[in-house]
């Protein structure tokens, strides 16, 4: 009997160590409130970090008004499905077309790492992604130094995010007429009184050419020619007056003449820039896309 039941320990002994060998080495950890969200995927943070964490990304809540999600991947999944993954967790977490970011952290050890950050609602015209506005682009600049590869300080990468995220909100979007378009849908999300909204056609102020940057070039182009104009009349005026001869006062035979060639040598040129914005509105436009649960997505990715 004593024989069987070491033989029994034994092979449960195995058995706990083989499911024990079988689970990963760190389990995923996430935690999630009223307007955050917090993943850990890989376990990479100690529980003071995550703690800490939590609380940069509530107080950042708080200050802009916006719903904020970090996932911090471990799994690889491409640039495609990253994009798609973050718009449909926003949507999961905090509901369609709400204001608000998520930011994924690629830690999946792969060449080519990816980072996203997915917008919603004000958070496409906070954090800005045309060409003339650059937000994204330039919030992953400030976090880039503390995610170097196998040096990566993820705590310190978030606090980064969650300043620019305060600072940019509290300047606001970019322009009054900055817009969004979506080339999937054809259409366009602007921002009136603080309100998000989704037209088919942007408003004849977001077209218009006649800005306070047109309307100066014109005048500046219109006093040039009224500048060109006078100088011509007056030239044409003088055209036909000639002075007296000196023939009459000189000899025959007793003047000599030497070839002169007179040459005008002064060129004007006058240069105008062209301004170039997506989508030809006035205010600068950004591109957005819809997740598939239908909620309308701009954003960024960082490779790195």
């Amino acid at each position: 009997m004593k024989h069987f039941w070491k033989i029994t320990g034994a092979v449960l002994s195995l058995g706990i160590l083989s499911t024990m060998a079988a689970l990963p080495a760190s389990a995923m950890t996430e935690d999630q409130t009223d307007t955050v969200y917090l993943c850990d995927e890989g376990g990479w943070l100690t529980d003071s970090e995550f703690d800490e964490i939590m609380e940069d990304l509530e107080e950042t809540a708080a200050e802009t008004g916006m719903y904020i999600g970090v996932w911090i991947g471990s799994e690889p999944m491409g640039e495609s499905q990253t994009i798609a993954f973050c718009d449909d967790t926003y949507d999961e977490c905090f509901g369609i077309n709400t204001d608000g970011v998520f930011l994924y952290l690629d830690m999946s050890g792969e060449a080519d790492l990816f980072d996203y950050i997915s917008t919603s609602g004000k958070g496409q015209f906070y954090y800005t992604n045309s060409s003339e506005y650059d937000r994204i682009s330039e919030i992953f600049s400030d976090m880039n130094p503390y995610l170097g590869r196998g040096e990566e300080d993820v705590p310190m990468a978030v606090y980064k995010f969650c300043f620019d995220l305060k600072y940019y909100a509290e300047k606001g979007a970019p322009s009054d007429t900055y817009y969004t378009y979506d080339s999937g849908t054809g259409t366009y999300l602007i921002m009136e009184d603080g309100v998000v909204q989704e037209v088919n056609k942007l408003p004849e102020e977001y077209t218009a050419l006649a800005s306070w940057g047109m309307i100066i070039l014109v005048s500046m182009l219109l006093g040039l020619a009224a500048g060109c104009i006078a100088f011509f009349t007056i030239k044409h005026s003088y055209r036909f007056k000639s002075p007296g001869s000196m023939q009459h006062h000189l000899e025959q035979g007793n003047v000599h003449y030497s070839n002169r060639a007179d040459r005008f040598l002064r060129q004007y040129r006058t240069r105008t820039k062209i301004e170039s914005s997506s989508g030809g509105g006035g205010g600068g436009g950004g591109s957005s896309h819809h997740s598939s649960g239908g909620g309308s997505h701009g954003g960024g990715g960082n490779h790195r």
